[in-house]
């Protein structure tokens, strides 16, 4: 999961804040979903969860294969920042 979602202070070498605004996931596989049975989720930074013993936000998912899969689980992450990917 990228560790991405978080705001920058302003400082002498940050003198904007930046947040990343949304994180596409895609299944790219047959014969596995996610829980909710579709292949894609658009993720925004409300979708994550601050956990404080880890000082990460987080996002958690789950995939379904079928049992005759004899591949992984393949899925892509895509980070966007604004239009501009900033992340794959």
């Amino acid at each position: 999961m990228p560790r991405a979602f978080q705001t920058l202070p302003p400082g002498p070498l940050n003198t904007e804040h930046r947040t990343l605004n949304r994180v596409n996931l895609h299944i790219i596989i047959r014969g596995v979903t996610f829980e909710d049975s579709t292949l894609d989720k658009v993720l925004n930074t409300s979708s994550f969860t601050y956990d404080a013993a880890s000082g990460k936000w987080l996002y958690a998912y789950r995939m379904i294969a079928t049992p005759d899969l004899f591949t992984g689980t393949c899925h892509s992450i895509i980070v966007y920042q604004g239009s501009d990917q900033v992340g794959q």
